[in-house]
């Protein structure tokens, strides 16, 4: 399944973009410039979609309410949000794909910041119309409004294709703290776990011979990006009943200890969660600056290890970053760059093959990445907080 096209519509940073997307993308951009807000209209869909824990209410209450979600940049009539996502290859339960599109257009209840209303919802399955939904017909009052019919199985069941595809999102931005002392803190639990205070546990979740496959292929992946490192293992402690993952690392001894997860560094950790995130699922994978923690020779083959999993599993793979080693691939065409950059009117985005230099440096076969990055970064203001 893909997402093969994303508008957003007074969404944050967003007044108005539209982008078509690969099976593989890579957001480029200054900081606050909306890169991980593209993602989450990703996330935000998803999170109305899950069957539980999820629906429209959560969804933005998890963001603060309406009011924040909304576009500082919105203004005249057309001033609410809409999202729409075009997808491609969604599983029919009958067996075969299809195509889909979901538009979902909101307002602000009346006298209420936070809550967010229904005003339209269209769904459209091979061209078919399978929903069209407005506020303004009257046929419905606040209360049905504040929920879409995405999340109920008895309203979605012409379109569940997309709500199924919806809930398949992952999103990845693992904090190596929260992994390590995931038994001794009392942080909010998110349904999703994107920050890997259960990745632990969801590894152990796995089938034995899955997981067993799965850290096969991590350990010989980590023996080339991991100096001394011999094996990898998970396992549940016999006494408290939690999870850990331990590695060994040659030594002066000829059997060297096993080290759980609270010593291994922050690099380890991100890369063993990406490699793992890689093999797991097969939605749209969200990953945050994944090159973080890593040296250069590993951040370097990130995107054939991309290229890879969408070779094997089919799977989307859309990434941030500000690394030019990540962008340093000449295997990453241009349209598989998406630049974002800050205007007066909003964030707008950009395929990189819109950029006609990016092409050519392509067509000669080499990397456009850094002529992409460079241009979009190119007035940000780091030579203020240099000189600052």
């Amino acid at each position: 399944m893909l997402i093969s096209h994303v508008r957003l519509r007074n969404f944050k940073n967003f007044r108005d973009v539209s982008i078509k997307l690969h099976q593989r993308a890579f957001l480029i951009g200054p900081n606050a410039s909306g890169k991980s807000n593209f993602l989450d209209a990703l996330r935000f869909m998803r999170d109305i979609a899950k069957p539980r824990g999820g629906g429209l209410q959560a969804a933005v209450e998890d963001r603060g309410g309406y009011a924040e979600m909304k576009s500082l940049w919105a203004r005249g009539p057309q001033s609410d949000i809409e999202i729409e996502l075009t997808f491609s290859g969604l599983a029919r339960a009958e067996g075969g794909t299809c195509e889909g599109r979901y538009l979902l257009e909101l307002s602000r209840e009346e006298d209420e910041p936070y809550r967010a209303l229904v005003k339209r919802e269209r769904v459209l399955i091979e061209g078919v119309e399978k929903l069209d939904r407005r506020s303004d017909r009257g046929t419905e009052d606040d209360e049905a409004l504040s929920q879409t019919a995405l999340e109920h199985a008895g309203l979605n069941a012409e379109f569940r294709p997309i709500a199924e595809a919806l809930t398949s999102v992952q999103y990845l931005h693992l904090v190596p703290q929260l992994v390590r002392h995931a038994g001794e803190m009392q942080a909010r639990q998110l349904p999703d776990d994107p920050f890997g205070q259960e990745f632990l546990e969801r590894i152990m979740q796995v089938h034995a011979n899955t997981r067993g496959a799965r850290i096969r292929r991590i350990s010989k992946a980590l023996t080339d990006a991991v100096p001394e490192f011999e094996e990898l293992r998970a396992r549940r402690d016999e006494k408290s009943g939690r999870p850990h993952l331990e590695a060994r690392f040659k030594d002066w001894r000829a059997y060297p200890k096993w080290q759980s997860e609270k010593r291994f560094s922050d690099g380890t950790l991100r890369l063993i969660a990406l490699l793992w995130s890689l093999q797991d699922a097969a939605g749209p994978l969200l990953l945050e600056e994944p090159e973080l923690s890593l040296n250069t020779a590993i951040v370097r083959h990130l995107p054939a290890a991309f290229a890879s999993v969408m070779r094997s599993g089919g799977r989307q793979v859309l990434a941030t970053t500000h690394s030019p080693d990540m962008l340093f691939d000449e295997g990453i065409q241009p349209e598989e760059i998406l630049v974002i950059t800050q205007t007066e009117n909003g964030s707008r985005i950009e395929n990189g093959n819109q950029f006609q230099e990016a092409l050519a440096i392509s067509r000669a076969g080499g990397s456009a990445g850094d002529y992409l990055l460079a241009r979009a970064t190119e007035r940000s203001s780091f030579g203020l907080q240099l000189s600052l």
